[in-house]
């Protein structure tokens, strides 16, 4: 009797462990820093350049299994960087606060304690100036970010990696409108590039 109390109880264990999810299948959490750099807008008066004030950012990631796959992974991504225009922009508050949210397509290539990955995201971008003269306003954006996650444990990773970060305005150029357009874009592209480091739990 003992010797099959024993024999339950290690086939029960054995199916406790088949259902959690392996590593490769869990779903990804990861916590981003990092610091981006901003294109510049135009002053529509004058012609002259508009800065944007380059920053740290910060991110948040989650990242399912596509079909089962360990290596291909569907998730969301939010960004947004607490950042202001140059002191060449005429305004009396020069706060402004830039977020992305994506949707994003990953492919992993593991390696060991490695994780190369390739991702590409398509959202919105969500610009907000704190000025009284200016409009929030939101646009397309997407991404294209490349880097690897190092292995610390089958659960905890350290993510590296970088981003370009297009945002897609109208051929009108001008933005942030409010009754009148001071600023404006030079292209229909406006980019940011991001470095960041992360950490990643897996579960």
């Amino acid at each position: 009797k003992r010797h099959a109390m024993f024999k339950v109880a290690r086939y029960l264990k054995i199916g406790a462990i088949g259902l959690l999810p392996s590593a490769a299948m869990a779903v990804d959490l990861t916590l981003l820093a990092g610091l981006q750099a901003n294109g510049d807008f135009e002053d529509t008066a004058t012609g002259e350049n508009i800065g944007v004030q380059d920053g740290a950012a910060f991110a948040v990631a989650l990242d399912f299994p596509l079909n089962g796959s360990p290596t291909e992974r569907l998730g969301l991504y939010l960004g947004h960087q607490a950042t202001r225009f140059a002191s060449d922009a005429q305004l009396s508050d020069r706060d402004l606060g830039i977020t992305h949210l994506h949707f994003t397509a990953m492919s992993l290539w593991p390696n060991g304690r490695w994780e190369p990955f390739l991702l590409l995201g398509l959202g919105v971008a969500y610009f907000s100036p704190d000025d009284s003269t200016l409009d929030a306003d939101t646009f397309v954006s997407g991404q294209i970010a490349g880097g690897t996650s190092l292995k610390v444990t089958e659960r905890f990773l350290l993510r590296f990696g970088a981003r370009w970060l297009p945002t897609f305005f109208d051929g009108g150029g001008a933005v942030f409108c409010n009754g009148s357009c001071t600023i404006a874009v030079k292209s229909q592209v406006w980019s940011q590039g991001l470095v960041d480091v992360g950490l990643q739990f897996r579960f």
